[in-house]
């Protein structure tokens, strides 16, 4: 049973590690490309706003 369970960990873990390698990747191409970049800043200032400060704006 314990050695089940450490083989789950491990291919886990290996699962996560790959996962973890591919989103540094991914965001390393994004920080070097500036429009890419200014891109996922827009969106993400859209989505924050959205979020945060839509009910807000609506009761004014």
């Amino acid at each position: 049973m314990l050695k089940n369970a450490k083989r789950a960990f491990s291919s886990g873990a290996d699962v996560i590690g790959k996962m973890g390698t591919q989103v540094a990747l991914k965001s390393e191409e994004v920080f070097r490309n500036k429009a890419l970049m200014k891109r996922q800043m827009l969106f993400y200032g859209v989505v924050r706003l959205y979020n945060d400060g839509l009910e807000k704006f609506m009761n004014m």
